[in-house]
């Protein structure tokens, strides 16, 4: 059910951007976000996901993203190394499902740090980044990187290339069609093939944050903030797993475990996962930031061996 505390509009009708649902009717808040400014958020009937209802505008979401830390030219290349604990428990996991050779399409790439340690591992790379600064420098290290939002528009794949790993490290939560993306990866990807992704998941954080605004307001709505931070939109981790098998994915893993950057990460960070994990490997109950997932697009001839 909708939350009944956030106020509804009868004659709304927006679309979800996470599971792609149009839910008339759905609740929504308004709230100032430090990067995109003031925006109206709803919250999905189907998959519980808050989400932007605004208009994507890829110019202006390129404009957001170069106020980040992670869209400046020397703060992300720097990200880079931070987040070498996650990379590297991404690859162990990508490694064991689709052994090299084969071609690896990171989406969001950034500043390129995943696709370095891929290309090192012996992967055919190549790289999908809205902003051309990151584009560039991927491109001066000599990687393939193309100037685009969405993997409908890289031009190997429109002409019917498949794929063995698509990997989306931060990136699936800044979509506008999430259920597009994924539909046009699973599609791309060859019998065999791994879909990697590091997602936050904080809905249930935005969930607490509009009950404490019944009785504190202001502490409220700064939870709200933190848990939104710049994001398009919020997913509980339960209802992206189903959107991933929706599409004809199998996950073998999903957990918090491996999804922290790296032993830089904030100390709020750290404890998040170190609490966090645990409640979702025993329970599934949602209490990290964040997770590690992993689905195949099986083969005939596969089984659960790959399943943990």
């Amino acid at each position: 059910m909708c939350l009944a505390n956030v106020g509804t509009d009868p004659l709304n009708k927006a679309r979800c951007c996470a599971c792609g649902s149009a839910i008339p009717g759905s609740e929504f808040l308004s709230l100032t976000q430090r990067l995109r400014g003031t925006n109206r958020w709803e919250r999905c009937c189907f998959c519980h996901a808050y989400f932007l209802s605004s208009p994507f505008d890829l110019q202006e979401e390129v404009r957001h993203t170069t106020q980040a830390a992670w869209g400046r030219d020397e703060t992300g290349i720097a990200l880079n190394s931070h987040k070498q604990g996650l990379y590297s428990a991404v690859m162990g996991r990508v490694l064991r499902a689709s052994p090299p050779p084969g071609r690896l399409v990171d989406v969001g790439s950034s500043y390129g740090g995943f696709l370095q340690l891929a290309r090192g591992a012996g992967y055919n790379v190549l790289g999908i980044e809205i902003l051309p600064s990151a584009v560039n420098y991927c491109r001066s290290l000599g990687l393939h990187v193309e100037n685009c939002e969405s993997v409908a528009e890289v031009p190997e794949l429109m002409h019917g290339a498949t794929v063995d790993v698509f990997t989306c490290l931060d990136s699936n939560y800044y979509w506008h069609d999430q259920l597009s993306e994924l539909q046009m990866m699973a599609r791309a990807l060859r019998p065999g093939g791994t879909l990697a992704v590091r997602t936050i998941d904080k809905a249930w954080l935005v969930t607490l944050g509009l009950k404490l605004r019944k009785f504190n307001h202001a502490r409220g709505e700064r939870l709200i903030k933190f848990a939104l931070n710049d994001h398009r939109f919020s997913m509980p981790l339960a209802s992206f797993l189903k959107l991933l098998a929706s599409v004809g994915l199998t996950i073998v893993y999903a957990s918090p475990r491996g999804a922290l950057h790296g032993p830089g990460s904030p100390l709020l960070a750290k404890i998040g996962f170190a609490v966090g994990t645990p409640m979702w490997d025993w329970f599934r109950f949602p209490g990290a930031p964040g997770a590690l997932v992993i689905a195949l697009k099986l083969r005939a001839d596969q089984d659960a061996r790959f399943k943990e």
